[in-house]
């Protein structure tokens, strides 16, 4: 699996689970305030992961143009 497979992979991993996580959040089905804390944690988490892997793919395709 090249670089841009696996980055694919894990962005399309992220949407998926940030779309899981908004339903949850949407429909009123978390359970408590410790939940939501953690549901909207991890949202913050997998927003960081996705902006760093995001700048890392556009300095490698710098890279490859020089």
């Amino acid at each position: 699996m090249d670089l841009i497979s696996l980055s694919q992979f894990i962005l399309k991993t992220i949407r998926d689970r940030r779309d899981q996580i908004g339903g949850l959040l949407t429909s009123g089905n978390v359970k408590n305030m410790e939940e939501y804390r953690s549901l909207v944690g991890e949202i913050m988490g997998m927003s960081f992961v996705e902006q760093e892997l995001r700048t890392v793919l556009k300095n490698a395709e710098m890279l490859d143009d020089e």
